[in-house]
């Protein structure tokens, strides 16, 4: 589809850093495999647990996104202060061994930890932002090099540049500065933009040209506003002035409900879809931001696989996928561009890539 990029994780392939923090050969596939026997199916795709350091499997997931109703891809992409993680897709993307649909980069730039088993605190591998010249040379050889590929995502010409997590980089404004003055040395000018997870009134959004609507997140903070808005306010404040002592309160209840088997919070499609028909979302962010704002939208969500008792979901009623489907070809005929939440965060239950409990309803042949 047209003006649509279907977010796209690595995370299916053996990683250094995990193999530290977890075991050996530690990979996401775990946390379904690990699943009680009942529920491992709603989790597992039809192309079985591919490896994404497999030249073979990447050539099958790319030739199989391009063929469905989201031919494009939003690439995650890893660089901790130096050293690049789950990088193997962009191994293939610059070796051309093989086929690259349309995609960009978004930059997870967040720290590694241990939140998904409760220990907030507890870090697997910190991202500093780095602003060392040798260590953003390093960064942005391997951007540029992206960026030149043929399949790279422009905008009136110029890159498309994503953040994933901005509200905790401490030094925000030194970090673009560098960056840009390091891209600008190589003739580059790449659209930056920000994803926005919830809208924090205290962040200066100068220096990035564009936000994103980032789903499902969004929606869950909007709902949780709304629903008690003075302990959404609070736990914001508390984020932002001690958020090491946020992690640890975020933890301690995270501990306390991980070993139940139904989820923390549960929400229906039906009220993400009320507040999307409104165009509350991207209403809120122009507000917040005074900047243009490229769309997100999601259909699934269930992270029991990572989170088990902690986790959030979205339930659905009948006719929900037709109306998801409906908004991905309005948003196309409109001629926007957007974002879909996700091709394969099997572990997040996020899959739109096809499945094995409903092929039916994941069968992303035609338009």
């Amino acid at each position: 589809m047209r003006g649509a990029h279907v977010t796209f994780f690595p995370q299916y392939c053996p990683e250094p850093i995990n193999d530290l923090a977890w075991y050996p050969g530690f990979k996401d596939w775990d946390l379904i495999a690990n699943l009680p026997g009942s529920m491992q199916q709603r989790f597992r795709p039809a192309a079985g647990f591919y490896d994404l350091s497999s030249v073979k499997d990447i050539a099958a997931q790319f030739e199989a996104l391009a063929s469905s109703r989201w031919p494009a891809m939003a690439l995650y992409h890893y660089f901790f202060d130096g050293k690049f993680a789950l990088q193997e897709v962009e191994k293939f993307i610059l070796s051309g061994a093989g086929f690259v649909p349309e995609f960009f980069v978004i930059w997870a730039n967040e720290s590694w930890t241990k939140r998904w088993v409760g220990k907030a605190n507890e870090f697997i591998i910190k991202q500093h932002h780095s602003i060392d010249e040798l260590t953003i040379a390093t960064h942005v050889d391997r951007l540029c090099k992206l960026f030149e590929h043929p399949s790279y995502r422009k905008w009136n010409g110029r890159p498309v540049f994503v953040f994933y997590a901005v509200y905790d980089v401490q030094n925000l404004s030194a970090v673009l500065e560098a960056y840009k003055d390091a891209f600008s040395r190589r003739s580059v000018y790449p659209l930056v933009g920000f994803c926005v997870p919830y809208v924090d009134p205290g962040f200066d959004p100068s220096g990035f040209d564009f936000c994103v609507e980032f789903q499902p997140r969004l929606f869950f903070n909007v709902m949780r506003a709304l629903k008690i808005p003075k302990s959404t306010k609070m736990a914001l404040l508390l984020k932002n002035a001690v958020p090491w002592l946020y992690d640890a309160l975020i933890s301690v209840r995270d501990r306390r409900t991980r070993a139940r088997m139904t989820p923390r919070e549960t929400y229906m499609y039906g009220e993400y879809l009320a507040l999307l028909e409104r165009d509350a979302f991207a209403v809120l962010l122009e507000k917040a931001y005074r900047l243009p704002v490229v769309r997100c939208i999601f259909y699934s969500w269930n992270n029991f696989p990572r989170y088990r008792g902690a986790a959030v979901i979205v339930e659905h009623a009948e006719g929900d996928f037709e109306r998801f489907l409906e908004i991905n070809r309005r948003l196309s005929e409109a001629g926007s561009w957007f974002l879909v939440n996700s091709w394969n965060e099997w572990s997040e239950g996020a899959a739109l890539e096809p499945g094995v409990v409903s092929p039916g309803l994941f069968d992303l042949t035609g338009v």
